[in-house]
């Protein structure tokens, strides 16, 4: 497998399904500051979430039978009618109701990648595997950090039409481009019998790591699609801060995640990977723990960095995630990943909502949400950590 080029093309595509996606909370933001229906956009929001965690089950069928190429193509067509959908809602603004269709079909194109690009990457060897999550992971966080303020600034400039046909048409392309990858071995059978031998071959553990898929699922979406809109709102509040400051700032703390995402790929050790994904959110926990005792910008600085060290962890999990499923099944594996995690995640978006209120005045109780499934999260990956230490180290799942 010509590993460079592997994750040159699906960090392309990866890039570009998280900043549509993120187009969302810059929407988000852009009401908090012109007065819009915040708590409508927002709550909307949910359905693109739930349909990104359907269509990934979807996809890791689609990957194990049809191959990686054949998805990335679909992924990269149906974000781009999704975004051309959004940009015909007209100029005067997004509204709920029609809104909520249209991210729906842009989250399900979205939720098509993962299972497809993950399932290349985790046929790497299992000593390269964490660095070539890392640096797929960076091209994510890279659409993740940027896209707040970007879109922000795009939708203010040009207007939401033409941004959104401009970067559905990019999106469209990134999918034609995916057709130079090399062709992958898929399965010949039914797929009743893949589901079967799925759970069969499934290795201790993986049940506890079900779990945590659902709760960090909740944990980050509740987290990043509100983060921009705290952020803005509260720099706003300042003398002399310019509109605009709070969405930059937001871009700054989710792109920490490159950052994050680097480090955990460089220092991660094969056998300890729950262990290591324990400690990251043992981590996350104390920082909100410390932003919900600091007052003030302090606050609102404790909470950013919370957004740029949760993507830390995606390294380590999605190396681990082959280790606990059966060979040939990695595309289901994956896709079940995010079927859980992203569907949770438009929980996440839902409880996010109620929990701040329609004046985003519940920032306390956000807070204390995000340090019970930090907390939660550390201590499921504690226990999966003795199931991987009885998992062979040299002979990973290829």
């Amino acid at each position: 497998m010509p590993v460079v080029r592997t994750v040159g093309v699906a960090g392309s595509l990866h890039f570009l399904i998280h900043f549509a996606m993120m187009t969302h909370p810059a929407l988000v933001a852009l009401a908090a500051v012109r007065g819009g229906d915040l708590f409508g956009i927002g709550e909307a929001g949910m359905w693109g979430y739930l349909l990104f965690g359907i269509f990934a089950l979807v996809s890791g069928f689609l990957t194990d039978f049809w191959g990686s190429r054949f998805v990335l193509l679909l992924t990269g067509i149906l974000v781009a009618l999704g975004l051309w959908m959004v940009a015909s809602l007209g100029s005067d603004g997004v509204h709920p109701e029609s809104f909520r269709w249209a991210f729906a079909l842009v989250g399900a194109g979205c939720g098509l990648y993962h299972p497809a690009g993950l399932a290349l990457l985790g046929g790497i060897p299992l000593e390269r595997r964490p660095s070539a999550m890392a640096l797929h992971g960076v091209f994510g966080n890279a659409g993740i950090g940027s896209a707040p303020f970007i879109a922000y600034v795009g939708m203010e400039a040009l207007g939401i039409v033409p941004f959104f046909v401009g970067i559905g048409t990019v999106s469209l392309g990134a999918g034609l481009v995916a057709l130079t990858l090399p062709k992958c071995d898929v399965r010949a059978g039914r797929k009743r019998d893949h589901w079967k031998e799925f759970l069969t071959q499934t290795r201790p553990g993986y049940g506890i790591f079900f779990c945590w898929q659902g709760v960090v699922g909740i944990y980050y979406r509740m987290l990043i699609t509100y983060l921009p809109a705290i952020l803005g709102i509260g720099l706003s509040s300042l003398p002399k801060v310019a509109e605009g400051v709070g969405p930059l700032f937001s871009s700054v703390a989710l792109g920490l995640g490159i950052l994050f995402q680097l480090l955990s790929g460089k220092w991660a050790k094969p056998g300890h990977l729950a262990r290591q994904t324990a400690l990251l959110f043992c981590g996350l926990a104390l920082l909100g723990l410390v932003s919900g005792w600091v007052q003030g910008v302090g606050s609102l600085v404790w909470v950013a960095l919370m957004g740029g060290v949760v993507f830390g962890h995606q390294p380590l999990t999605n190396s681990l995630l082959p280790r606990f499923v059966g060979e040939g099944h990695r595309g289901l594996g994956y896709g079940i990943q995010f079927f859980i995690s992203f569907g949770m995640g438009s929980v996440g978006a839902w409880w996010g909502a109620r929990l701040l209120g329609k004046e985003f005045q519940g920032f306390q109780d956000w807070l204390w949400v995000l340090v019970g499934l930090a907390t939660l999260s550390a201590v499921l990956m504690v226990l999966l950590s003795e199931k991987e230490r009885s998992l062979p180290v040299k002979k990973p799942i290829r």
